[in-house]
């Protein structure tokens, strides 16, 4: 799940889904994506699937509602046609498959940051002025 009882989000996460566009766009847009993110310097973290798509791992020090994160996302949709922006815009049923989560295909979510720098993504999260 994405977002506590409350409604806050933790971690922003972007889906880049390769079902309509492919994984060549998937990879595009994770490069857009982590300019952007670095760019506002938030620090990110990137799995990926069987299928190509791609979770980008936002995590911050504090929740944010879905309020304040539906703007970002839209502008983001913009930019990434591979941006599913569903499981973050609902509070209540949106969810993610974690790195090493089986998938549903067969194999598992892999990261592609290495796992030395995700430890230590989420253990320094970006504050809110990120």
């Amino acid at each position: 799940m994405l977002f506590s009882p409350v409604g806050l989000a933790r971690t922003l996460v972007l889906d880049l889904d390769a079902k309509r566009h492919g994984r060549e766009q998937v990879r595009r847009d994770l490069d857009v994506a982590s300019g952007l993110l670095d760019a506002a310097g938030c620090r990110h973290v990137a799995d990926i699937s069987v299928s190509g798509g791609i979770h980008v791992y936002v995590p911050f020090t504090a929740g944010l509602s879905v309020d304040e994160l539906r703007p970002v996302l839209r502008a983001l949709a913009v930019r990434l046609p591979t941006l599913d922006i569903s499981a973050m815009s609902n509070p209540s049923e949106g969810c993610i498959r974690p790195p090493g989560s089986r998938h549903r295909n067969g194999g598992y979510q892999q990261l592609l940051t290495a796992y030395e720098r995700a430890r230590a993504v989420f253990a320094d999260r970006n504050d809110l002025a990120a």
